[in-house]
């Protein structure tokens, strides 16, 4: 899993971090203000789960959307975006 260190995730880490492999993606660019603003998750490299929604109870109060595929092409392109993420912190 991976997730951004922007405040607001804060008190998220604790119970991640027990309970998931978790990598923190930092702020970068100018004045640290470019942010990981993708929100997608991938399901055995066979499914993924994308859109604006934040996974959070705030969310199923707001208009969000969320797509899911099955195409194996289409995974894949999110398995590699989070390879690319997860490697530029190392």
């Amino acid at each position: 899993m991976a997730i951004s260190d922007e405040e607001t995730n804060s008190k998220l880490l604790p119970n991640l971090k027990a309970n998931f492999e978790l990598t923190v993606i930092s702020r970068h660019g100018w004045n640290n203000y470019n942010r990981m603003h993708d929100k997608f998750c991938i399901i055995d490299l066979d499914y993924v789960m994308h859109g604006s929604y934040n996974w959070t109870p705030t969310a199923n109060h707001n208009e969000e959307t969320l797509a899911t595929a099955l195409d194996k092409d289409y995974v894949k392109k999110f398995a590699d975006e989070f390879m690319r993420l997860f490697k530029k912190q190392f």
